[in-house]
């Protein structure tokens, strides 16, 4: 019996978010009207918004013996995510991103990955793990620990997610091949998924995934909505909900819960892909990578849509 229904692994980080006028050119300069500092990291972000929407989920990472560390770990908590596995390292510091921010929602990201990626084989745990139904894997410069886990989430009959970011989709395919050759479900931006095979030609792509390994392939592809489809190859194109862009920090975590919450309750792919669509609509309408939304509001603002 699975006594976890997802398990994140990968990057807990603060988030130190500026607000600029504009992005500045090289050598340019732009003024910061608004500074703050929230918790996020891919993997932990996703845990979060999973818990929100009313999952049970569980966390693997690494952050430092810091006081960012304890804060990072106290917010999870809180949030309801078990951090039995969460290990705490001396080495270096809790990592960091600096994000700014612009006035139309945009971003741009300087990861400090620190005491994240130290993250190693030694600290995936084999029980822990085999307690998921699925293990979601996301965004970590060092892939070696991510490739453990998701050998060791096959072995144990636990699905696989994952949503590479950037600092993985800039490896290419054939470094990232192995991961995704144990891989079940991949989530991906357009763009990522454009760096990982060097191609425009997005059908091509998806084509070479579902015969590497995933069975189900979803890209979201921002103001034209997401394309899901599975080794069926019966391609579903979701249109995007319209609302207010604040802040596109996490929502493709945000998606990502949407999409795994609805797979662990047996929905169809359109239906996922729809709630999943929905999930992200109302995350970037908030400020900060955790302005993630509870079952109940993504449930109101379904029924407020028109069929």
């Amino acid at each position: 019996m699975k006594s976890l229904d997802v398990v994140g692994v990968g990057a807990l980080l603060i988030d130190r978010v500026a607000s600029v006028e504009y992005f500045p050119s090289v050598d340019g300069e732009t003024f910061v009207g608004r500074l703050e500092t929230h918790p996020g990291g891919s993997a932990a972000n996703f845990t979060v918004a999973c818990s929100r929407l009313g999952l049970k989920s569980g966390f693997i990472g690494v952050v430092g013996e810091d006081s960012d560390g304890s804060f990072l770990l106290e917010d999870l908590k809180k949030e309801g995510v078990d951090t039995s596995r969460v290990v705490r390292t001396k080495t270096c510091s809790t990592g960091q991103v600096y994000i700014a921010l612009d006035k139309e929602g945009r971003r741009m990201m300087f990861a400090f990955s620190g005491a994240a990626n130290i993250l190693s084989g030694r600290d995936i745990n084999t029980d822990y793990i085999a307690s998921s139904k699925f293990i979601h894997i996301a965004d970590l410069k060092n892939i070696s620990p991510l490739e453990t886990a998701a050998k060791v989430a096959q072995e144990t009959q636990t699905k696989v997610s994952l949503n590479p970011g950037e600092l993985i989709a800039v490896k290419g395919f054939e470094e990232i091949k192995k991961l995704l050759s144990n891989t079940d479900i991949f989530i991906s931006s357009r763009g990522e998924l454009k760096r990982i095979f060097d191609t425009e030609n997005i059908e091509f792509a998806i084509e070479k995934l579902l015969k590497t390994g995933p069975e189900i392939v979803a890209v979201t592809m921002g103001s034209e909505g997401c394309t899901v489809t599975d080794s069926r190859r019966k391609v579903h194109k979701i249109a995007p909900f319209n609302t207010k862009v604040v802040d596109t920090t996490g929502a493709g975590d945000a998606f990502c819960a949407g999409f795994l919450t609805s797979l662990t309750e047996g929905k169809e792919l359109i239906d996922a892909g729809r709630f999943a669509n929905a999930v992200a609509a109302l995350k970037i309408a908030k400020h900060g990578a955790r302005g993630l939304p509870t079952r109940e509001e993504v449930e109101d603002f379904l029924s407020k849509q028109k069929p």
